[in-house]
């Protein structure tokens, strides 16, 4: 239920006076407060709402919050598959970073021993200085090689260790 109360005013307005028989109606000056009370107006109104076709509104709302669920779980299915992939690449990477590193240990093993051949010979003079060198700086790089194969595979095993849930710890 409403109810309104309205009036209106306009300074352009006039008032009928008088009328007069030949010229005809004779207009003069209308008052604001003469404006207001005969401009007043009045209206009272009723309105009932029944709901008869909302059922179809919520049934409609009830199918897409279901729909809203099953994305949900399939969402969350999706994601949980994208972990497990990303869990398999790591437990791979740390595998080839293991074997990488144990390659990277045997080179070194034969890059010393090597180096060790080549210095001696340079002791006696059967190798150039040149030659000297190059087998110091493939020793060099190899030694280079064995350090990043060596923590690249413990950064892997901290990745697989942050999938397992333990806590990261750089002491090990």
């Amino acid at each position: 239920m409403n109810h309104s109360m309205g009036t209106m005013y306009s300074n352009i307005r006039q008032k009928i006076i008088g009328i007069d028989p030949v010229s005809g109606p004779v207009y003069g000056e209308y008052p604001f407060s003469e404006q207001f009370n005969d401009n007043m107006n009045y209206g009272v109104g009723f309105s009932l709402t029944l709901p008869i076709l909302n059922g179809w509104q919520v049934n409609t709302n009830i199918s897409n919050s279901r729909l809203n669920i099953e994305n949900s779980r399939y969402t969350l299915e999706n994601e949980k598959k994208q972990l497990y992939k990303n869990i398999q690449q790591s437990y791979a990477d740390a595998v080839a970073a293991l074997k990488k590193y144990s390659a990277s240990m045997k080179a070194l093993t034969s890059m010393e021993e090597s180096f060790r051949y080549t210095e001696q010979k340079f002791n006696v003079g059967m190798v150039t200085p040149v030659d000297y060198n190059a087998a110091k700086t493939q020793l060099l790089n190899t030694q280079s090689d064995m350090a990043q194969a060596k923590y690249e595979f413990i950064f892997k095993t901290k990745v697989l260790d942050f999938y397992k849930g333990l806590p990261l710890n750089l002491n090990q």
